[in-house]
């Protein structure tokens, strides 16, 4: 058993065994900062403390805590070398950088001018307030950032493997020819929603769910991405009021455009139409099925697809078991309540991601854990040819061309 008694600097604490008890004093080596120094955030632990860094600094919190130098930022990108160029969107272009560890980041440096310096921060510091909330495996992380510059600097952990819309609709992607890796990636971009809106402190509404905001890595695991148009939710407030639609055509909640409400209802309906992409592999708003040419909203064209138990027509990829089939039909039905027009008739992201997770048990038993390769004749491979079609900008931003992490 053991028995506290706190005071303001000195905890004392009794660790008793039997009738025998031993008396302990445990410092509060964060109230004596002379003889226990920390630079960074002190914790005092039993018979120890910890001192860690802000997220956006480097350093082991007790020696030192620094943000990156604009000069160690030039050099890791040649001076920001054409051949370190990554893409660009409304916030600025993406350079690929190498720090003096080794480790490989990917920058984001504002374009604006100086007349623009105050707009440009105001958006940085909502980024900021966003991602310092964040810390998921299927979230894109911020390693620090750069104040030395007029317009600030953010540095992000690099994703060596693209961005979802480019596998699914520019390359001939072999993670995009089976069911199995298509069905994980949906259950990873769900995980991180549902974390983002059930976990975080406070809850995230991301506001622009796409398949160009989803990253690759190096295992080809999932990474949600840009939190430009993302709002914090305060407890007793189940919904945000925004001063202008923000969000992508295609992806948009029609809820949200009518209403101007942005609620988490609306990133399970844009996750919708992401499933329907890793599904179809057709364009939410190219207006025209690539396959058919037939001009028709795809949205629509899938929903009565399900109606009709037509999906077999549909599907883009190799079913290689039977089995697959009920999970595609699974999979397509929790796509469906997620573009249900009412917000009150979708399911919640963590719904999503019980199900979803389910599904790829099912998948992982069937397949004995191992990748199924073999195709099942009758069901059409479709198309995964390349395009030039450019994926459409988001409201009040552009999107990377190749590669994306938000405005």
């Amino acid at each position: 058993m053991v028995l506290y008694i706190t005071t303001n600097r000195v905890r004392f604490f009794f660790y008793c065994l039997r009738i025998q008890c031993w008396l302990i004093t445990d410092i509060n080596e964060c109230a004596e900062p002379e003889k226990y120094p920390c630079r960074g955030r002190c914790k005092n632990t039993q018979g120890s403390y910890s001192c860690s860094c802000p997220f956006w600094m480097r350093g082991d919190g007790k020696d030192s805590c620094q943000s990156l130098l604009k000069s160690e930022l030039s050099k890791a990108t040649k001076n920001y070398d054409a051949s370190h160029f990554l893409g660009k969107g409304g916030f600025g272009h993406v350079y690929k950088g190498i720090l003096p560890d080794n480790t490989l980041v990917a920058i984001k440096k504002p374009n604006g001018s100086l007349d623009q310096a105050q707009t440009i921060n105001q958006e940085f510091q909502h980024e900021i307030a966003i991602v310092s909330q964040v810390n998921h495996i299927n979230v894109v992380k911020v390693l620090g950032l750069c104040l030395e510059t007029k317009l600030p600097l953010l540095v992000y952990e690099f994703i060596p493997n693209g961005t979802l819309f480019d596998h699914i609709h520019r390359q001939r992607s072999s993670i995009m020819s089976t069911w199995q890796n298509r069905l994980r990636i949906a259950a990873e971009i769900a995980q991180a929603l549902d974390y983002l809106h059930s976990l975080a402190n406070p809850p995230i509404i991301h506001g622009d769910i796409k398949s160009t905001n989803i990253l690759l890595d190096e295992g080809f695991r999932a990474k949600v991405a840009d939190f430009g148009a993302s709002v914090l939710i305060y407890p007793d407030q189940a919904t945000a009021m925004v001063n202008k639609i923000q969000g992508t055509l295609g992806y948009l909640d029609p809820e949200y455009l009518v209403t101007g409400n942005l609620t988490p209802m609306s990133d399970v309906y844009s996750f919708g139409v992401v499933m329907v992409e890793l599904l179809t592999g057709e364009k939410p708003y190219a207006g025209n099925l690539a396959r058919t040419g037939e001009t028709v909203n795809l949205i629509q064209y899938f929903l009565t697809s399900t109606e009709n138990m037509n999906l077999g027509r549909i599907i883009n990829f190799a079913v290689v078991r039977e089995a697959e089939m009920d999970e595609i039909e699974a999979f397509a039905e929790v796509a469906r309540r997620c573009l249900s027009f009412s917000g009150r008739k979708r399911p919640t992201m963590n719904e999503v991601a019980e199900e979803l997770g389910r599904l790829r048990k099912l998948n992982e038993c069937s397949c004995g854990g191992e990748s199924c390769m073999s195709p099942l004749t009758g069901i059409s491979e479709g198309r995964v040819g390349t395009t030039e079609e450019q994926p459409p900008a988001s409201i009040g931003t552009l999107d990377m061309e190749s590669y994306e992490i938000g405005r």
